[in-house]
């Protein structure tokens, strides 16, 4: 009865001592983990600052924080292609984001002081980025964008992405408020329209010809 009993004791004993090991082992375990993911956080250098998503293709704008705050990469993932775009643009980190996406195009949009802000237009082809200041998108046609050159925002210049042309429209009365931008602008046939502010808060309505830079 006497054996008995130690045999229990000595069982107890030794179950209870597994069962410690088993917990300091997974506790420690649990602390290396936690370990491990804060010296991965702490050594990470790609970081996302964006996305966006087309049915022909996904986009994301990241920072490369080895490339100082002065330098993002974008990176165009196409569906059905294995081999990723990946560029790197001159734009800063810490104020920039993907404004949108076209079919043919990723447009990265930053500010660049007051009112400034610039966009770069990243193309899923082959074609090189190109960067416009004040951009405004005309809503109905992705070929063409809006722009200002110089803070001059009474000369809005409309540009043709599929051959380079480009037209200026003179808008002298338009209100400075506004830095140069359309309440509206779309395409109807060969026509630019669009409307904007005056500098007595009237709208005024333009219908513009686009046959010199869409033939």
């Amino acid at each position: 009865m006497k054996n008995r009993a130690i045999i229990i004791i000595t069982s107890t004993l030794f179950l209870f001592a597994c069962k410690e090991s088993t917990k300091t082992t997974s506790e420690v375990n649990q602390e290396k983990e936690i370990e491990d993911s804060a010296t991965f956080n702490t050594n990470r250098t790609i970081f996302l600052i964006d996305h966006c998503d087309d049915s022909n293709y996904s986009a994301v704008l990241e920072e490369d924080k080895t490339k100082g705050n002065d330098s993002c990469i974008i990176r165009i993932n196409q569906v059905g292609k294995a081999i990723d775009k990946s560029e790197i643009l001159n734009v800063p980190a810490d104020r920039s984001s993907i404004n949108y996406c076209e079919k043919d195009y990723v447009v990265v949009g930053f500010a660049c002081g007051g009112p400034c802000y610039s966009q770069v237009f990243v193309f899923t082809d082959g074609r090189e980025k190109k960067q416009f200041d004040y951009g405004q998108k005309v809503s109905n046609n992705p070929n063409l964008i809006a722009h200002l050159r110089n803070e001059e925002f009474e000369k809005l210049i409309i540009h043709n992405f599929k051959n380079g042309k480009e037209l200026i429209i003179q808008n002298p009365d338009i209100n400075w408020m506004q830095y140069g931008q359309m309440d509206t602008i779309y395409t109807t046939g060969n026509d630019l329209k669009l409307e904007y502010q005056t500098e007595n808060k009237q709208t005024k309505k333009k219908s513009i010809s686009l046959i010199d830079i869409i033939k």
